[in-house]
């Protein structure tokens, strides 16, 4: 793998572009970018506008016209609290956030569409928050006090606070990439101590605390947009989960697997927060497939449910019958 930098840029429906730097050069594609990305390398400011600018940007380029709820796999909604947790440009745990912070968050985002429909790619936090100012109304007023309220906390503060959900950047992203092999074996990356590269590794999850499934030597993962898988043995309930991968993103697939040195062993689609569809687990095992079929070959099991009863079912049988028949995957669920 090759060291230096490599340019991506946010895709637009507009023909400005917003361009960011990443380690090793190819390694991340553009599509599992979010906008926080476009402004990571400035948060160690710690103030306001740098945390408006990454909400304004997460709004401008990855909200859907309809709301901020499609951000599950296949178009699933996301629940309310989760859903706040990834506009919260603090991102506070989900399930901790109260329904007073999840309506003044949307308050604040039905602004920042309208303060876009008016300004466009223009749009930025000083002139936004100068707009709020000129709107001289509640909503205005307490959203404006919203954003003040982010500037007394750094960046590097709230790794450590109770609650607060770990989101990564490109350049943080990069040690949790999992490359499937053509020899069946799933790789990770080992930072080299010298240089800005990452030495390949044969992917084991024999030490993971699992945010949900201690105990049992698994880690979560999820695959991005752009198809790329991500996984870390690290997760830890309130501090790093399914979204920390993409920063909140929008993900193909996700939930938590057991890897024994390189031999995928289990796989589910597990994941509170973004609830995925087996559908979405089926179509990841395809792309691992596609690899290279041994990877299925390992003696993998898919963990799923049938009729509330834990039910596992070997890999290669649940990809064969679900691509012969679809319907085949209605008798289960992804969780009891």
């Amino acid at each position: 793998m090759s060291s230096g930098y490599d340019t991506y840029t946010l895709p637009s429906a507009s023909e400005s572009s917003v361009p960011y730097s990443v380690y090793s050069k190819g390694s991340v594609p553009h599509q599992d970018a979010s906008g926080a990305d476009a402004v990571a390398s400035t948060e160690g400011k710690s103030s306001s506008s740098v945390l408006l600018a990454r909400f304004i940007m997460e709004i401008k380029y990855f909200t859907p016209p309809a709301g901020a709820t499609q951000s599950g796999p296949k178009g699933m909604p996301l629940a309310p609290a989760f859903q706040a947790e990834k506009l919260n440009p603090e991102h506070k745990f989900g399930q901790v956030v109260t329904p007073d912070e999840r309506q003044l968050l949307e308050k604040a985002r039905q602004l920042v569409v309208k303060f876009l429909a008016i300004v466009g790619d223009k749009a930025n936090s000083v002139n936004f928050s100068q707009w709020l100012q000129r709107q001289n109304t509640e909503d205005s007023k307490a959203v404006l006090a919203l954003v003040e309220s982010w500037k007394k906390t750094s960046p590097a503060q709230l790794k450590d606070m109770p609650n607060m959900v770990n989101y990564l950047d490109m350049e943080m992203r990069q040690k949790y990439v999992i490359e499937p092999g053509t020899d069946g074996l799933l790789y990770c990356r080992e930072p080299d101590p010298v240089g800005f590269k990452f030495n390949q590794a044969l992917f084991d999850t024999a030490m993971s605390q699992a945010a949900f499934s201690q105990g049992l030597h698994k880690a979560i993962w999820v695959q991005g947009p752009s198809g790329r898988f991500y996984s870390s043995n690290e997760s830890e309930v309130g501090k790093f989960h399914h979204s920390s991968f993409l920063a909140g993103r929008e993900v193909k697939a996700a939930g938590d697997w057991k890897v024994d040195t390189g031999k995928l062993k289990t796989i589910s689609a597990a994941s509170g927060h973004y609830r995925p569809p087996l559908e979405a687990l089926r179509g990841a095992l395809a792309d691992l497939q596609a690899t290279s079929k041994q990877i299925l070959g390992w003696g993998a099991v898919v963990e799923v449910y049938k009729a509330g009863v834990f039910t596992p079912v070997p890999a290669k049988e649940f990809l064969e019958k679900s691509d012969k028949d679809r319907a085949y995957l209605s008798q289960f669920k992804p969780v009891g």
